[in-house]
């Protein structure tokens, strides 16, 4: 062997123990969506997931990430941010809701890796309509209603994707004119989730004296 191919080895070894070596807190494969989702909200998650994702290739080791949700909504661009990459990246990521997942955040949970989309009895559902208010001149109001009838079309998929449900279905029961709010049971029905968690602790009895 070569002094190049011996040095190129070793460099390969290196390179190899060097990505063996990587350690990382379990803790760190949380993700958490919490509050009004905003771009701030979706750098932050996203940089994460990335990163997490990259240690994983690096590592030959595809730990899931858990991404914990808990947000009334916010801005769905970010929310599809969070998704695409979501999508984008190899690790799986397992979604949690807890609280409350509503407007944009429910587009986020149910979009998690299928059949580990997980909700506690206790976590408030909705889903509606996206909305927004517009004001200009009458051409740039015609632009507005344009994007408008896009975004729509961007859930209505995004929801079949994610729930295999009919658009017929889903524009009667989840995307219809008025908030649909939902029970844990019902959220399962339309496999917007995969699972229901009970969270009510054991009630230890004491002994009589």
């Amino acid at each position: 062997m070569s002094i190049n191919e011996n040095a190129q080895a070793r460099g390969e070894d290196e390179e190899d123990n060097e990505d063996s070596d990587i350690k990382i807190n379990p803790l760190d494969y949380i993700v958490y969506i919490v509050g009004e989702i905003t771009m701030q909200t979706a750098v932050a998650a996203t940089h994460q997931m990335v990163a997490l994702d990259k240690i994983n290739c690096l590592t030959n080791n595809f730990q899931p990430i858990t991404m914990i949700v808990n947000s009334g909504g916010g801005s769905v661009n970010a929310a599809w941010q969070i998704c695409d990459i979501m999508d984008f990246i190899s690790t799986p990521v397992y979604t949690s809701g807890v609280g409350q997942i509503a407007s944009a955040s429910l587009m986020i949970f149910m979009n998690g890796e299928p059949g580990h989309r997980v909700i506690t009895d206790k976590t408030s559902i909705m889903s509606h309509l996206y909305s927004w208010g517009a004001a200009g001149s009458h051409n740039n109001l015609i632009s507005v209603n344009k994007e408008f009838k896009s975004t729509y079309e961007r859930m209505m998929a995004h929801y079949v994707n994610c729930t295999g449900l009919s658009k017929k279905k889903i524009e009667k029961e989840l995307l219809c004119e008025h908030d649909t709010w939902l029970t844990a049971e019902e959220a399962l029905r339309f496999n917007i989730a995969d699972e229901i968690i009970k969270t009510k602790k054991k009630i230890l009895k004491r002994k009589k004296k």
